[in-house]
Formats: C-alpha cells, structure tokens, sequence
C-alpha cells in the first residue's frame, strides 16, 4: 500500500509541477542594471517610454516582438551596455534607425559589421505625426561578457529580453 501511494505522490507532483526544476534566471544581465527593472514592451494607446530622458513613446510594436521587456538606455548618453551571458543565446537589440540622422544609418553598418543582424520588422517611435523608426537587432552570442558600443546618433541600445 505505501507503494502506491508513493508512486501516486510521485505522478501528483509531476503532473501540477513538472519534471525538474526550471530556472528563473534570465540568460543574460546587463552590468550595473537590476534585471527586474525590465519593462514590458508595448503601445497600448500611451505606449511607453523607450529612453530615461525623453518623453519619446514606443507607437508600432511588431507582432514577434509580443511578451518582450526592456531596459530603457539614456538617450545620446554613448555610454553603450555590457552584458553577462549565463549561456548561448539570441540576444535582441533597438537602435536608432532614422533616415533624417545619417550617424544611425552608419552606425548599423557597423553593428552588422560586428555580427549583428537586421531583423526586416521596424519598431515605431515618436509623438506623432513624425514617427522614426528603430532597427532590430539580433546576434547569437555564447557565454561570457559582450560589450555593445553605442555609434548611433540618438537613440542608443535598447536591449529586450523575454
């Protein structure tokens, strides 16, 4: 009897919480950047902010973008982020893409020329009606540090996580 009722525990356990344990660590943190100070991303009416020091809203978010957060980055700060990557990963950038700022243009050039990625979607900002857009990025990077420089004009390097 204690038998079953121990392979009846068992069964229980796994099927209202799973095999093993998952983990709640994120794959990457950025350095000196709380990881639960990610927000999520949308543009629900008000959207929100993408930088700390302008009132700049997010306006269009792209369908794969759904369930994303991100950290918001100063905005013409230059500063550039370093992230700890805990394991292989796809790490997801924003970056100005402006056609009236040629500096963002070049500076796409160079982020592709470090390995990243144009993602075809384009995220909108703005008050409208002028609405910049921001590129997507993307580069799978393996465990260890990565530091990302900041070229562009305004907007900087918003990094997204899920």
């Amino acid at each position: 009897m204690r038998t079953k009722l121990t392979l009846f525990v068992a069964v229980l356990a796994t099927a209202l919480f799973g095999v093993g344990c998952a983990s709640t660590k994120p794959d990457f943190t950025i350095v000196g950047v709380d990881h639960e100070l990610a927000l999520p991303l949308m543009s629900d009416g008000k959207g929100n902010l993408p930088w700390t020091n302008r009132d700049y809203r997010f306006i269009d978010i792209p369908e794969e973008l759904t369930g994303y957060k991100y950290y918001q980055y100063e905005a013409r700060s230059g500063k550039g982020v370093t992230l700890n990557i805990q394991k292989k990963t796809k790490v997801t950038i924003l970056v100005g893409a402006d056609t009236a700022a040629p500096r963002d243009l070049e500076a796409i050039t160079k982020w592709e020329n470090e390995g990243w990625e144009k993602i075809d979607s384009k995220l909108l900002y703005g008050p409208e009606p002028r609405t910049p857009k921001m590129q997507i990025l993307q580069k799978s990077v393996d465990a260890g540090k990565l530091r990302i420089n900041d070229y562009s004009e305004f907007g900087g390097i918003i990094v997204l996580t899920k």
